[in-house]
């Protein structure tokens, strides 16, 4: 099991390398955070994934007691994770009896020509799961949203830190620095998104996967690989159906009651009963937007700009988008995480100063201290903006150098 040695491999990202630890894959597996309905193995067959199995954190295969379905043959036993295939070899899983019901390889790249077959206990070769292809995202955002979920509950104070030791103006040219190239990745995954489902299916898509928050995504993502936005205009499910369709994929446990998957629904229904073709309203909306100009010395007087640019209309026309469906902190994360990548992406305008003056939306609070106390925000100097936000993101997972 590589959980014990700790396992982490570098990747080449955007702006250079990044780190990716292999219990990420496991939460990748464990999570379903990939589209598991169209999963084939290596040879062709369909992977239906029953059960993901039990994390195991000791010795021995890193998932206990999982079910398959490979081409409709059920099949019970462990699951292995590796980043490539020789790891088995490498890691003496070959001569270890702890791996001889391993039913799943689950990879991230597939194997190099001539590479180690691993077989179980009865000499069958095991199949292999590819996870590269089936990814929700590239790689990278998969490591930003782990940064994001570990930093909801605390400041980081080695950061905090570090930011002190700084200049403010230091500071701030840093963050936009690397709240750019959060901007850059947003954009390059709304395009794939777009590539893979069309202009319609990407924007239906991201709706509901920012809809389902953190804990909600991935289910919110199957929904909507199962019930195409025409589906919704044209013959709405009942949101008791749409709950049952992935019924063993909802996190409800620490949920607010307006963050519980069934209102969730129930806003994306009158968002849909009101403006069934949103998608056209969004990309007419996107041709009137304009490009702003680059920050001034690296900093973005974000005040000004919001009054120049008239955001407070803005911010109508973008709830006109939703059908009124949406306000508040959701509301400005839908804008920033899903609309203005989406038009960014297709239209080719570069929309990053829109994109980072525009309203934090929902970004953990300890993170939002780190800011106030790092005086790069507040009461008589820069507003709260959803780029100071990512940039900050971008330094917990980057650092600072």
């Amino acid at each position: 099991m590589s959980m014990a040695n700790g396992e982490v491999a570098e990747f080449e990202g955007f702006y250079g390398p990044y780190q990716v630890p292999e219990r990420l894959l496991q939460k990748i597996w464990a999570k379903g955070l990939f589209y598991r309905e169209e999963a084939r193995d290596l040879a062709g067959r369909k992977v239906e994934i029953l059960d993901t199995g039990q994390w195991n954190r000791q010795g021995g295969p890193d998932f206990r007691r999982a079910a398959i379905r490979l081409d409709g043959e059920r099949r019970d036993g462990d699951v292995e994770i590796h980043f490539r295939s020789r790891q088995w070899h490498e890691h003496n899983h070959d001569r270890d009896a702890a791996y001889d019901k391993v039913i799943l390889h689950v990879l991230l790249f597939p194997p190099e020509e001539g590479e180690y077959t691993p077989r179980d206990g009865e000499g069958r070769e095991i199949p292999v799961l590819v996870l590269l292809p089936w990814l929700f995202h590239d790689l990278e955002e998969y490591v930003y949203d782990d940064v994001l979920e570990g930093a909801s509950g605390r400041m980081d104070h080695a950061l905090y830190e570090s930011l002190q030791s700084m200049g403010l103006e230091e500071r701030r040219r840093l963050l936009v620095e690397r709240g750019l190239r959060r901007w850059e990745q947003k954009r390059a995954f709304a395009g794939q998104r777009v590539k893979r489902l069309g202009w319609e299916g990407a924007c239906h898509s991201l709706a509901l996967e920012i809809l389902g928050y953190q804990a909600n995504r991935t289910p919110m993502m199957m929904l909507a690989e199962r019930f195409s936005l025409e589906s919704w205009r044209s013959a709405p499910p009942p949101v008791g159906e749409l709950e049952a369709a992935v019924a063993d994929r909802w996190s409800r446990q620490g949920l607010r009651p307006a963050n519980q998957p069934r209102v969730r629904l129930e806003a994306y229904r009158r968002w849909v009963a009101t403006n069934p073709f949103w998608p056209e309203k969004l990309e007419a909306h996107g041709k009137t937007l304009g490009e702003m100009l680059p920050p001034h010395e690296g900093v973005y007087p974000v005040a000004s700009l919001r009054k120049e640019k008239g955001f407070p209309a803005w911010r109508e026309r973008w709830a006109g988008v939703m059908g009124g469906a949406l306000s508040g902190p959701r509301a400005e994360t839908m804008v920033c995480d899903g609309f203005l990548p989406l038009l960014s992406a297709v239209s080719g305008k570069d929309l990053f100063g829109w994109w980072f003056c525009w309203y934090p939306g929902d970004f953990p609070e300890p993170l939002q201290k780190l800011l106030r106390e790092s005086e790069v925000v507040g009461r008589g100097r820069q507003p709260q903006a959803h780029g100071w936000g990512q940039g900050v993101l971008g330094l917990l997972q980057e650092g600072i150098g």
